[in-house]
């Protein structure tokens, strides 16, 4: 952390403490002035070890502080919120949902929608079982030309199913066979899996194989320089 020594003016190097929930305090902190007028603050205390992979973390901040917002959206008039607690029920049941429609560990699920609420919910589900995103953004379903880059970035990925928004749907009929179980609307399998009555025992085992290196995602470049490229 770099700050100024004006910042830092009453700072005391014998402890540092924090108020409020999750309040900690560290009794050895470890002060460097630089040449270039800027303060470093070394902590001193060994940390503890962290937990091995992202979803160990969301799912540890979901059992302790499930009430508190994970992402919000424009919605109507006001907006939609999703907390921590309802985005753990909700991305566990949609990953038991891809995985009756024949979705496998390390395949590619293609997501052509905005940032928001459910396209959150869909990462987490993917991140559950080893599954692959590959966000696609849907304005490109909107022109011919658009249209053919989704159709090469599709191509990359040979994803086992696409999600979508209900706007680009109709555009997207040529799709349905790019993928083994075609283009599904991004908004109906989220209100399937609202419905759904698992308790996401049969995702034990498909969890139990995932490796912290392996793939997450893939996100596209541009492609104003030519063809879009996707990176692992």
């Amino acid at each position: 952390m770099n700050m100024t020594r004006q910042h830092l003016s009453n700072v005391s190097c014998k402890g540092v403490s924090a108020a409020g929930p999750g309040a900690f305090a560290v009794s050895d902190v470890r002060r460097h002035d630089r040449d270039d007028g800027s303060t470093i603050l070394q902590n001193g205390v060994p940390l503890p070890s962290p937990l091995p992979d992202v979803m160990d973390r969301f799912e540890h901040w979901a059992a302790s502080s499930g009430d508190l917002i994970l992402v919000t959206e424009p919605c109507g008039a006001g907006r939609r919120t999703l907390s921590y607690g309802e985005a753990a029920s909700l991305s566990q049941a949609l990953a038991e949902l891809l995985i009756e429609r024949g979705c496998q560990y390390g395949d590619v699920v293609c997501v052509i929608a905005g940032a928001g609420c459910d396209h959150a919910v869909v990462k987490l589900a993917c991140l559950r079982v080893g599954l692959i995103h590959a966000p696609l953004s849907p304005s490109l379903a909107a022109t011919a030309s658009g249209l053919s880059k989704l159709e090469a970035m599709v191509g990359i990925c040979q994803p086992a199913i696409i999600l979508s928004e209900n706007a680009c749907l109709p555009a997207l009929q040529k799709f349905e066979a790019a993928s083994s179980s075609g283009v599904i609307s991004l908004s109906r399998l989220i209100g399937d899996a609202e419905c759904a009555t698992g308790n996401g025992s049969g995702l034990s085992d498909v969890r139990a194989r995932i490796a912290i290196d392996d793939n997450a995602a893939i996100y596209f470049t541009s492609g104003s320089t030519g063809s879009a490229k996707g990176v692992l």
